[in-house]
């Protein structure tokens, strides 16, 4: 059903059976339809100033395609969820949905301007178009708990840009599935309620930038952040840059689970600094590929660290700073490199397949074993009265 320039909102359209979509082009100010029965709007702004489309009157509607038009706001409100597909390169796109929906945004287009989305409880990005995405994207602050974002196929981009409004945000959810079909995160400063990331990168690279505040001091930091779970394979890869956890000395403290995993040849996984200052660290790492936190400084910062290294890849972690204790453990055939760490308790790094790199200044209780290859094991620190260093190379 195409509108013509002479529809008013004195029309009411009723698309009858099936699956009916209606075509129009609005204009500056606001415009409150009453379409029945019609599930789908094709919407192409025009004028000099914001397009509103208003959705009250037309509940049926679940998809909302924008087209390129002029370079204006487009504004969807009252949508009662469902989809919002973006071929405009220059518009500022608001979708405002009803109280709790849940909502789909495909980027068809790369836009340089802001989203913004607002009530919708759960968010989902969708990649539709090489190099997609938007400038940057605004959450609703009270109502979005989800948000996940994806690339389906080879090729597909999604940039979400920086991200604000996310102080209820609880999950994050990043997924590609084909070559060159690549999703960057920008800066989530406001992390407070988030309490997993989970990332799949498969053939398609991921790249999320700093969460939780800037450089951990503002407030926004992830203290509720219990799980980081990434797997990259096909060529994946996935980087992330600094990750602020729990770094306030409060009541209760956040015991922090990263599970990563690298298999197949060209894919990794790479970390910058994960600080969790007043909680626990728990890192199982595993796959044929590298899995490293040695982006940056590349440093690990917790009350205490666990560290275990499964398959057959590499691990480098650049430093580990643990208030009480850090115990690691290669189970890898590949090699696991320290390059710096220190525990104000005792220090236990171990293997039982592949090499040692490791070096500590800890004073505290140090024990370092290595197995039937070629280890390098150094403890500089000066040992406290009462503690021990010890180091074995084994048979290698």
């Amino acid at each position: 059903i195409v509108l013509g320039t002479n529809y008013t909102t004195l029309d009411s359209i009723d698309g009858g059976a099936d699956t009916d979509t209606v075509t129009i082009t609005t204009a500056a100010g606001s415009l409150t339809p009453v379409f029945n029965n019609v599930e789908a709007v094709t919407m192409t702004a025009s004028g000099v100033s914001a397009n509103t489309l208003v959705l009250t009157s037309s509940t049926s509607v679940s998809a909302v395609t924008v087209a390129d038009g002029t370079n204006v706001g487009t504004v969807i409100n009252s949508l009662g969820g469902g989809s919002v597909t973006n071929q405009d390169t220059s518009n500022t796109l608001t979708v405002d949905t009803t109280a709790g929906a849940a909502l789909t945004v495909t980027a068809a287009a790369n836009n340089t301007n802001a989203l913004t989305i607002t009530d919708a409880a759960t968010v989902t990005l969708a990649a539709g178009a090489a190099s997609g995405g938007f400038g940057s994207l605004t959450l609703d602050a009270v109502d979005t708990t989800s948000l996940t974002i994806s690339s389906s196929a080879a090729a597909l981009d999604y940039d979400a840009g920086v991200v604000s409004g996310s102080d209820q945000l609880q999950t994050l959810t990043v997924t590609t599935a084909g070559s060159g079909g690549d999703i960057t995160v920008g800066d989530m400063a406001d992390a407070d309620s988030l309490t997993s990331i989970t990332v799949t990168a498969s053939a398609g690279d991921v790249d999320i930038a700093e969460v939780g505040g800037t450089g951990g001091g503002a407030s926004g930091t992830a203290e509720a952040l219990a799980t980081i779970t990434v797997n990259a394979s096909q060529g994946g890869t996935v980087v992330f840059d600094e990750i602020y956890g729990d770094t306030t000395n409060s009541v209760t403290d956040n015991d922090m689970v990263i599970t990563a995993s690298a298999n197949d040849a060209g894919s990794s996984v790479a970390f910058d600094d994960v600080n969790n200052q007043f909680g626990s660290i728990t890192a199982t790492l595993s796959g044929t590929q590298a899995v490293d936190f040695s982006e940056g400084s590349g440093t690990l910062t917790a009350d205490s660290v666990t560290i275990t290294r499964n398959g057959d890849g590499a691990t480098t972690i650049a430093n580990i700073d643990a208030t009480t204790t850090l115990t690691a453990t290669n189970n890898s055939s590949g090699t696991l490199t320290i390059s710096a760490s220190d525990a104000e308790g005792d220090t236990v790094v171990t293997t039982t397949s592949g090499a040692l790199n490791v070096s500590t200044s800890s004073t505290d209780n140090v024990t370092l074993t290595g197995g039937g290859l070629a280890d390098t094991l150094t403890a500089s620190g000066t040992t406290e009265a009462g503690k021990t260093h010890t180091l074995d190379g084994a048979g290698g």
